[in-house]
């Protein structure tokens, strides 16, 4: 069996239901729905930064609701990384790559993840082009 969570119920379905129907499980009967409290990626990182600094690396993957992180990062939060990974694979990542050049980082997909690095970086690690 499979552990499969996601804010996305079809999600879910589309990524779940063969595991399920190998065992002859309706996939359906397993999902539990609850509400969540969400928080913008500033007040997340200003919660769990203890010293005001941005994070040197974040790593996104919420299974369908990356490239929706990506662009709700605010191009004005203190806390931008220097290195930024998403999973692209379940999500249309051209407008989340736009949003990450619009702020300064140079992308390239590796396999089913999106690279960010920040043009401060980017003259110490170029990305391949």
């Amino acid at each position: 069996m499979t552990q499969i969570t996601s804010l996305s119920k079809d999600q879910i379905l589309k990524t779940g239901t063969n595991a399920f129907k190998r065992f002859g499980l309706d996939i359906l009967e397993y999902i539990v729905e609850t509400n969540v409290t969400t928080l913008s990626f500033t007040e997340l990182m200003g919660q769990l930064q203890s010293n005001d600094q941005p994070p040197f690396l974040v790593l996104v993957d919420t299974e369908g609701f990356d490239c929706n992180v990506i662009e709700g990062i605010s191009a004005s939060s203190p806390y931008l990384p220097k290195f930024l990974v998403f999973e692209h694979i379940h999500c249309n990542s051209t407008a989340a790559v736009k949003w990450l050049h619009g702020m300064g980082y140079h992308t390239q997909r590796m396999h089913e993840n999106t690279i960010a690095l920040h043009r401060d970086l980017e003259k110490l690690w170029p990305l391949p082009r």
